[in-house]
């Protein structure tokens, strides 16, 4: 039988601070993605914006501050039925609780 190793409460608060800052990193990976790539690029962005907003009002709230919502609103018009269906949904995902 495998022995647990207690976790120390300074661990989780190790945790915790390594995916919060892996998860800043998300975002703004997610953001630079969505202004300055090409149409793939926004697309893929869209969708990590979708996955990574249904975790938090806190995560969405970051990424409306990071400023992603003209652009997915842009894709709207998009010729692409891919760019419109990824920026809808992340758009619904971000709008989730959220009266702004």
């Amino acid at each position: 039988m495998g022995h647990l190793l207690p976790i120390r409460p300074d661990e989780e608060e190790d945790d915790a601070e390594s995916w919060s800052l892996k998860k800043q990193a998300l975002i703004q990976d997610a953001a630079r993605n969505l202004f300055n790539g090409g149409l793939e690029q926004r697309i893929q962005a869209a969708r990590d914006i979708r996955k990574l907003a249904r975790s938090s009002v806190r995560t969405r709230s970051s990424f409306a501050a990071a400023g992603v919502i003209p652009p997915l609103i842009s894709m709207l018009n998009s010729s692409e039925i891919d760019a419109k269906e990824a920026s809808l949904l992340a758009l619904l995902n971000l709008a989730v609780r959220n009266e702004r």
